[in-house]
């Protein structure tokens, strides 16, 4: 399995590194939009921009997928189903018009608002809109689960949010929270904001998912909560410099987290020693707790050998919060043998790059949630408790960061000249030979006193005859002037060859 990750790193970083969101032709966008009573604030306020922001959002996720689906949830009673297909398509107006077409449900035959079943919601959606099929699914929520309008509201968010984490058909789930202030006179009822869940069903929306959150086109700058998976990606190696002037380090601007080692050949020293810093990257949680190992992988291409780590930062405690970055660590490198100049791989790959991963673990893990994103969601949705699927199940005890490393070497350019001009040299001695084979050449042949003037190519032989029509031998040509091989019984003929 780690061979088979390590190729794939290894593919993608010597590449372009320019993957394209829009190449994901099997995955659809789902939006679920809640539309039981608790979310009747959002739907009575005249001034409020619940449904322009639904349908805004729904026009930026739609690039991302080959179809996108609108459809309105609640709780299935009766002739009453949930979740109800709105819209399928790629017309963002048509689509903009079902998200304003959606209006709060009732129980049928009543006038009680509908209650709210996310399980139903996801399995649903899963099941009629993308069956078999890998989907990013959104749910538009204020939070408020209450199947049949039980009283065990906090069991069943339990189950809901359980069933998410355990599924492991679901590889991804994000959390966006939005501020948006709506209230309903007549009720009294109100709320200060949403929230925007993204599940990814199947692995190919996984990749979507995560390519969606770091492009910044669906949600700006802001952060975005991962809930899932919390055991990968947990932190980042910043470089902060190097101790050979001759090695330049940077992170790829393609991704932010590709490690990039360049050097020359000519004056760089395999042993060198990298300082930066770990970045949290698990928003919203703060590491309470971790035991630090540090690896490389992947280094053995082209059996140049293993590029060797050692990290005074490994085997050590690390605790970080949230976005912020460790003291400085020493990473001291060595790194595999380089082949020479004339190597094949250097003359036609333009220098030589080799390609791994970093490879840091984090057991006995703990997280806690950031104190900042508790306050916040404390602003928008007061009184309620945080969602159970915010807390660390778990698949968070430990966790595996790979991060990409590529090794850059140029070497001199002349070896690349020498060759080309030797290659250049060869292929004008080859079209010089071809032009001389394919010239003919006329030539004054006598035989005793009979004189005939031939064509000749290089290399061409041609019979010789006498006055009389008997064949007396043959010429044959080289490059240059042609020569007479008689036959035995013609020896005494007197044969004379001259240019013509």
């Amino acid at each position: 399995m780690i061979h088979h990750f390590l190729r794939l790193v290894v593919s993608i970083v010597l590449a372009t590194q320019a993957m394209a969101v829009l190449a994901a032709p099997a995955v659809k966008q789902i939006v679920l939009v809640q539309n039981s009573g608790w979310m009747l604030p959002f739907y009575e306020d005249p001034k409020n921009q619940f449904k322009q922001t639904v349908a805004d959002f729904a026009s930026r996720v739609a690039p991302y997928g080959i179809e996108l689906v609108i459809a309105s949830f609640n709780q299935s009673v009766g002739d009453n189903k949930s979740p109800k297909l709105e819209y399928s398509g790629s017309d963002l107006a048509a689509a903009t018009s079902s998200v304003n077409a959606i209006s709060l449900a009732k129980k049928p035959g009543t006038s009680v608002y509908a209650d709210t079943d996310f399980l139903e919601a996801i399995t649903g959606a899963i099941s009629q809109f993308t069956p078999g099929q890998p989907a990013v699914v959104w749910i538009v929520t204020n939070n408020k689960n209450s199947p049949n309008n039980s009283l065990e509201t906090v069991k069943k968010n339990s189950e809901f949010y359980g069933f998410l984490q355990n599924t492991k058909e679901i590889s991804r789930i994000v959390g966006y929270p939005q501020q948006l202030e709506v209230s309903n006179k007549a009720t009294g009822f109100s709320a200060n904001g949403l929230m925007f869940y993204g599940i990814a069903y199947g692995e190919l929306a996984d990749d979507v998912l995560s390519n969606m959150v770091e492009s910044k086109k669906v949600f700006g700058q802001a952060n975005v909560a991962r809930l899932k998976p919390l055991n990968s990606e947990a932190i980042t190696f910043v470089p902060t410099g190097v101790s050979d002037q001759n090695v330049k380090v940077g992170l790829s601007a393609a991704d932010g987290k590709t490690l990039i080692l360049s050097l020359d050949s000519a004056s760089f020293t395999r042993n060198f020693q990298l300082t930066g810093v770990l970045r949290n990257d698990f928003y919203p949680y703060d590491i309470e707790s971790g035991k630090l190992s540090i690896a490389a992988r992947g280094f053995d291409q082209n059996n140049t050998g293993p590029l060797v780590v050692n990290a005074d930062g490994s085997q050590k405690q690390l605790a970080l919060g949230v976005g912020e970055n460790s003291p400085v660590i020493n990473l001291d490198l060595t790194l595999p043998a380089m082949p020479p100049a004339f190597s094949l791989d250097v003359i036609f790959g333009s220098g030589f790059n080799i390609a791994g991963v970093l490879e840091f673990s984090l057991d006995e893990q703990k997280l806690k949630i950031a104190r900042s994103f508790t306050q916040n969601m404390g602003s928008l949705f007061p009184g309620d408790p945080l969602p159970d699927l915010f807390n660390p199940g778990a698949t968070s005890r430990n966790s595996v960061t790979f991060q990409p490393i590529v090794v850059k070497v140029a070497y001199p350019i002349w070896p690349t000249l020498l060759l080309g001009g030797f290659f250049l040299l060869a292929l004008l001695l080859i079209l010089g030979a071809m032009f001389l084979m394919g010239r003919t050449t006329k030539f004054k042949v006598t035989v005793d006193t009979d004189e005939r003037v031939y064509a000749m190519k290089p290399f061409a032989k041609v019979a010789l005859n006498n006055s009389r029509g008997e064949r007396v031998g043959v010429i044959q040509r080289g490059f240059g002037m042609p020569t007479a091989k008689l036959d035995a019984k013609f020896k005494t003929v007197n044969v004379r060859i001259k240019p013509y």
